[in-house]
């Protein structure tokens, strides 16, 4: 199982995201092939999209108004890889934030709650529902600024050393980084989250869109693809949820001193 992990907004105080967005889709190996191959077919169907000037489909230049009120070929190419999500044998895990007000002071090789809890749901999904099998962690080559020295590092400190993550025995412990040019679920990752970061900054699940509005509308659209893509598991008393809406102060939360590292 590939789990390929990306963000819309980082959760840090100078970042002007609202409420940003750590999403996990997960992906049997045998589909790669399957869903490159339908992403490299819309590029020969939909060969004047704005999308492809980028070599890649990101969310930040495609999950935007302007797209579904001027360019038809961009907003096709979005629909169609939210109708490929619904389509395919994959599940969806996402953490939301809040915008932190502080700083949060993270160090090196520390990770931050928000990849233990997003780490966490990808090894419940494997424990109940692909017993027996690992899931690899996939990540843009990019990586995230949140963590002075990486993510790679933090990454393997956590599930080799902290009493946590020698728990997650379905997960493997060195992650990979990849160019997201050539990876398409990396791709689907990062429209995902910035669909699900927008709609909550929408405070759509409140309200429904005015209905002459297509960007509002196709919002809710895929966020109801991605939710019905995502799992809920119970541990004894404690539910945790596959889009789980994490407290503000957990960004804050120290690692447990037990933890050595």
């Amino acid at each position: 199982m590939l789990a390929y992990l990306d963000e819309s907004g980082i959760a840090h105080h100078h970042d002007s995201t609202k409420r940003p967005v750590l999403l996990a889709i997960c992906i049997p190996e045998e589909l790669h092939r399957t869903i490159a191959g339908r992403v490299y077919r819309w590029r020969k169907d939909l060969p004047h999209a704005l999308a492809w000037e980028k070599g890649e489909l990101k969310g930040t230049a495609l999950i935007k108004p302007r797209i579904f009120e001027k360019y038809p070929s961009d907003r096709d190419l979005v629909d169609r890889a939210f109708d490929l999500i619904l389509e395919s044998d994959v599940a969806v895990f996402a953490v939301i934030m809040s915008h932190p007000g502080k700083d949060r002071k993270l160090t090196a090789v520390i990770l931050p709650c928000e990849y233990r809890r997003i780490i966490e749901r990808v090894n419940l999904y494997m424990q109940h529902e692909h017993e027996g099998e690992m899931a690899v962690l996939v990540f843009d080559g990019k990586g995230t600024g949140l963590v002075p020295r990486g993510l790679a590092p933090a990454v393997e400190a956590f599930l080799f050393r902290s009493e946590e993550g020698r728990c997650y025995g379905n997960v493997v412990e060195s992650p990979l980084f990849v160019d997201s040019k050539i990876t398409p679920g990396i791709q689907l990752a990062d429209l995902a989250a910035s669909a699900v970061r927008q709609f909550c900054e929408n405070e759509l699940s409140s309200q429904s869109p005015d209905g002459r509005d297509a960007f509002l509308l196709a919002l809710s659209r895929y966020n109801e693809i991605l939710r019905s893509k995502t799992r809920d598991y119970k541990m004894g008393r404690t539910k945790h949820y596959g889009f789980y809406e994490m407290p503000t102060k957990f960004l804050y939360q120290p690692v447990d001193e037990s933890s050595p590292i």
